[in-house]
């Protein structure tokens, strides 16, 4: 119960390895409103710190995300009423006896979702875009893309999750923010939205979320698999079905990647066609055997703008969009 004897409550929720628990939210102050209200538990249950933060505008401050450290440090992200301004990022770090180690503040939006890499360097995503802080707090780049969820791998990679266009959308950065792909997924006829992520020990990418189609939704879940360079889909299965996969990543420049799978031989035909129908390059024309295939496209020929690639394969047809952005 907070100094406010008010609104309180406890919105993320982190472990450490000593079995210290960690917990964060809103809370009522006294004279302050809602604040920050970051707790640490002993695996015992006892409380061993509590820590709030109230932003300069002294109004509306709620943490939605927590992460620790191997070293104990927490860091607790969310949304903050600035002076003047409203909601924006307030990211705190606190060391592991609740001092706090810095405060770092980023313009306009509600951060949701927060990670940290084994070299102490911060991650953050909301609806403002997504930020990387290094341990000192200082920011090392910014990239637009809104998130509600991320994570980072043990080489610094960043992947971030969120919707575009009534479609879920998962971007992979480098530890320097460049990206290196991004992958798309609609519910057939329908919509899709992402609402977590999470890596694997291989690396692996799972998605859930909500898809809705026709006035009924449903969960989804997502796993992309991925070598080096791309998600891939090949696991030496045989497909039941003939299906024409987004092209990856989408957009693109200049290379992007068709799969489609076969579940028998047969004559294929993978081209590409400008948006007035004429067909600008053929990919694939051939008989091919059973199996999930990929194709690469070059397009640094190309000017931007919105492309179709067509597939036959027996008595299959599947088109899709593609975008090419220089």
């Amino acid at each position: 119960n907070g100094p406010g004897n008010s609104w309180d409550e406890a919105t993320a929720l982190a472990v450490d390895a000593s079995g210290n628990v960690y917990v964060t939210g809103r809370s009522q102050g006294s004279g302050t409103y809602e604040d920050y209200a970051t707790i640490k538990y002993t695996s015992t249950g006892d409380t061993a710190w509590v820590r709030r933060y109230n932003g300069p505008g002294n109004s509306y401050d709620e943490a939605t995300a927590l992460a620790v450290d191997a070293s104990g440090n927490v860091y607790v992200t969310g949304s903050s009423d600035g002076s003047g301004r409203y909601s924006d990022y307030a990211t705190v770090k606190y060391t592991s006896t609740g001092d706090m180690a810095w405060v770092r503040r980023y313009g306009g939006g509600y951060a949701a979702a927060l990670a940290v890499d084994a070299g102490g360097n911060v991650y953050v995503t909301g609806n403002g875009g997504t930020i990387k802080y290094n341990s000192s707090g200082d920011s090392a780049w910014t990239r637009s893309f809104a998130g509600v969820d991320l994570a980072v791998d043990a080489s610094g990679n960043v992947y971030v999750t969120g919707s575009s266009a009534g479609q879920s959308a998962t971007i992979k950065y480098d530890a320097a923010g460049n990206q290196e792909w991004l992958a798309q997924y609609s519910y057939p006829g329908g919509t899709s939205t992402p609402v977590g992520l999470k890596l694997d020990a291989q690396n692996n990418i799972y998605l859930a979320g909500t898809s809705s189609v026709n006035g009924q939704s449903y969960y989804t879940v997502i796993k992309y698999r991925q070598t080096p360079n791309a998600v891939r889909e090949n696991d030496g299965s045989v497909p039941t079905t003939f299906a024409l996969s987004q092209n990856y990543p989408n957009p693109f420049n200049p290379l992007t990647t068709i799969r489609y799978s076969l579940p028998s031989t047969a004559n294929v035909k993978l081209a590409i066609y400008d948006l007035l129908g004429r067909e600008i390059a053929t990919l694939v024309n051939e008989e091919q055997s059973a199996g999930w295939k990929e194709v690469e496209w070059n397009a640094s020929a190309f000017s931007s703008g919105i492309y179709f690639y067509r597939l036959t394969a027996g008595n299959y047809v599947g088109v899709k969009k593609l975008m090419l952005l220089k």
